[in-house]
C-alpha cells in the first residue's frame, strides 16, 4: 500500500491511497467466493463454480462487493499507519479501479489540538447575585392567587385572607404556605443563578481559546438542531410558510449555535483531561464547570 498524505490547511486533510494488485487478491478471491454461494451459474452446483468464471459472469457484482470491502479496510489501515486521529468518517473520493488495482482519496478532519493555560480558567471573575426572597414576590403571588380564586366564588365569598388561600391550595396555614413559597422560589433562583454562572464561564472560555474547528462536526450538529427547531415550530403550528420564509434566520442562528457547541466540547474535554478529571460524554458540562467554580470561590 503506497500512502500520501496533502495538508489540505488547517485540520483538512487528503490522504492519497493505492493499493496495487497482489494486496487485493485476498479480498477479491474472498468476495467471488461468497457470490459464488449466492448465485447460480450454468452446469454447475451452487458454490462450486470456477471464480474465474464467477468474475466474467458478475464483473459489475464482484467490483461492487470488492471496493465495498477494500476501501474501508484500507482507510483504516492508512490512520493506523499514519497515526491519524480524525473526527469524522472519511469522504471517499477520485476512486479508480483499473485492471485489478485500486486507488482512492479518503478526506478527513484531524482532532484539533487545543492549549489551554491554566491561569485562563482559574481567574475566571464571577459574578454572583445575591439569593434572596422579596416580600413583593410573596404579595405577587397572593395576589395572582386571589384572582384565580376569585373568579370562582361568589360575591358573599370575595373577601379571601391568606388563611383562606392556604387551605385552599391544601396547606394548614399562611405561614405553611409562604414557607413552601419561599423554598420554591429561592430553589428556582438557586437554578436560575447556576445557569447565569456556567454562562459566565462559558462565554470566557469561548472567547479566548482559538482553535481550529471540526466543520464536518459543525454541518453534523447544525443538522441536528435546525431539524429540532423545525419540528418544534410545526408542532407549535407555525404555518409552513412563515417557516420557509424565516428558515435562512433559523438556518443561520442553527450554525452559530453548532458552532459553539462543538468548540466548547473540545474545551471542556482538555480541562477534564489536564486536570485528570473523572469524567463521561454525559456529565463531561457538569463536572468542568463544577471544578472550575471550585477554583474561582
Amino acid at each position: 500500500m503506497k500512502l500520501e498524505v496533502i495538508k489540505k490547511g488547517g485540520i483538512s486533510r487528503d490522504i492519497k491511497i493505492q493499493i496495487p494488485r497482489e494486496a487485493l487478491k485476498d479480498i477479491k478471491d474472498r468476495v467471488l467466493a461468497r457470490i459464488n454461494q449466492q448465485v447460480t451459474v450454468s452446469g454447475f452446483r451452487k458454490g462450486k463454480a470456477p471464480l474465474g468464471l464467477i468474475e466474467k459472469n458478475y464483473p459489475d457484482l464482484t467490483k461492487e462487493e470488492v471496493l465495498k470491502e477494500a476501501i474501508p479496510f484500507y482507510c483504516n489501515q492508512a490512520l493506523k499507519q499514519e497515526n491519524l486521529e480524525v473526527v469524522n468518517i472519511p469522504k471517499i473520493k477520485d476512486v479508480v479501479y483499473k485492471e485489478e488495482e485500486l486507488s482512492f482519496v479518503a478526506e478527513v478532519e484531524l482532532r484539533p489540538q487545543v492549549n489551554i493555560d491554566k491561569s485562563l480558567y482559574e481567574s475566571i471573575k464571577i459574578k454572583r447575585k445575591p439569593l434572596e426572597v422579596r416580600e413583593e414576590e410573596w404579595e405577587k403571588f397572593i395576589e395572582g392567587i386571589k384572582e384565580k380564586i376569585s373568579q370562582v366564588l361568589s360575591k358573599e365569598e370575595k373577601d379571601i385572607s391568606e388563611d383562606f388561600l392556604a387551605k385552599w391550595l391544601g396547606y394548614s396555614d399562611k405561614d405553611e404556605l409562604k414557607k413552601a413559597f419561599h423554598s420554591e422560589v429561592y430553589l428556582n433562583k438557586v437554578i436560575q443563578r447556576k445557569r447565569e454562572i456556567d454562562k459566565q464561564i462559558i462565554d470566557v472560555l469561548l472567547s479566548k481559546v482559538k482553535f481550529e474547528i471540526p466543520k464536518s462536526l459543525v454541518e453534523e450538529q447544525k443538522r441536528e438542531i435546525l431539524t429540532s427547531q423545525l419540528e418544534e415550530l410545526r408542532r407549535r403550528g407555525i404555518p409552513e410558510e412563515e417557516i420557509n420564509k424565516h428558515h435562512q434566520e433559523i438556518s443561520k442562528k442553527a450554525e452559530s449555535l453548532a458552532t459553539d457547541q462543538v468548540k466548547l466540547f473540545y474545551i471542556l474535554e482538555e480541562i477534564a483531561k489536564k486536570e485528570k478529571l473523572n469524567y463521561n460524554k454525559d456529565n463531561l458540562y457538569e463536572v468542568v464547570t463544577g471544578f472550575i467554580l471550585s477554583k474561582t470561590l
